[in-house]
């Protein structure tokens, strides 16, 4: 059992954020190896088999186990920026971080040679990881989002209308609330003062089991799966574009709930045109009209411009129908 001591400050400073890139691909790589696992199910739904490039990768973050935290860096960004961030790892955290994943799960033959700083193991690593990226969790990310984006919805109302504890009590039934420490069901025995850093909560679709960054340093993170229905959050998609529809019109209602499924960066006038399937003078002609009316913020990058839903934008793409007519339950899906 791990077991989470908090403090006041701790329960102060405790978010709850969308996994990264990174998060998704260390989570996947175990749960798609899982015969009964939705993400294989997905997966298996789209392709099959696994592409072969993939395998030191399946190889590190066995069906079973911890994975190795070398895989899951510190950091947000681009999966180039974090693929380049578990390749700059220093050995002595691999070989520390395999050494910790090898008691629970079977280690690949060649992570002797990642153990030892070799490049040739690390580049083979990079380039599976590379690749799951791009065949496996690229193609079920958007899905990911939508399920997680629910999530993050229900925990702020809840937090909002029944308390942290109950928000806590409820994630995992792995994940327990009791007196002042958070219980987590994993197969460690360890005692972890949070020390007023407080933690990083991120619920997720990827992952099959819940997980806990014990080597990050600024603030510890803790990853729990959702247990959701992966045809719901299509239907509720639709919905939403139908009730902002009849306000805004169809296409601008589009705009809005792409940017909200977009990447955290924010879609440019190109991408978002290329998701819509609308022209480019189209797509910048409706950014500019919701940007008028303060639904979106536009900000420029470079060449290009990028465009991101305001506070006010997100709430509209955030409010839900109650169940009585003539009433608007606002639910924020980040909090």
């Amino acid at each position: 059992m791990l077991r989470l001591h908090f403090g006041v400050d701790d329960l102060a400073r405790t978010t709850f954020e969308m996994p990264s890139v990174i998060d998704d691909i260390a989570g996947s790589a175990q749960s798609v190896q899982q015969p009964h696992s939705r993400v294989r199910r997905q997966f298996q739904g789209a392709r099959m088999p696994l592409p072969p490039a993939t395998r030191p990768l399946l190889e590190l973050a066995a069906a079973h186990g911890d994975v190795p935290g070398f895989l899951i860096p510190e950091a947000t960004g681009t999966v180039e920026e974090l693929l380049d961030l578990v390749m700059a790892t220093p050995p002595a955290q691999v070989r520390a971080d395999l050494e910790a994943a090898a008691a629970t799960s079977p280690r690949a033959a060649w992570a002797s040679e990642l153990a030892t700083g070799s490049g040739r193991a690390m580049d083979l690593l990079g380039a599976a990881m590379d690749a799951f990226h791009r065949e496996v969790v690229a193609p079920m990310r958007p899905g990911f989002r939508r399920i997680v984006t629910a999530e993050l919805g229900r925990l702020a109302w809840q937090a909002a209308t029944l308390g942290m504890e109950s928000v806590l009590n409820s994630m995992h039934p792995a994940i327990k609330w009791r007196e002042g420490r958070l219980d987590v069901d994993l197969p460690v025995d360890a005692d972890v003062h949070l020390e007023g850093r407080g933690l990083i909560i991120s619920p997720s679709a990827a992952w099959s089991r819940p997980g806990f960054t014990f080597h990050w340093r600024d603030q510890l993170g803790l990853i729990y799966p959702v247990q959701a229905d992966w045809g719901a959050p299509a239907a509720v998609a639709d919905d939403l574009n139908l009730r902002l529809g009849t306000v805004l019109g169809a296409t601008r209602a589009k705009v809005l709930t792409a940017l909200a499924e977009g990447p955290a960066e924010g879609h440019t006038t190109s991408s978002l045109a290329t998701s819509l399937g609308i022209s480019l003078a189209s797509a910048s002609s409706h950014a500019a009209a919701l940007r008028g009316v303060g639904l979106v913020s536009t900000r420029r990058a470079g060449r290009a411009v990028r465009h991101t839903l305001s506070d006010l934008g997100r709430r509209m793409v955030t409010a839900e129908p109650s169940a009585e007519p003539g009433n608007a339950d606002l639910r924020l899906l980040r909090p």
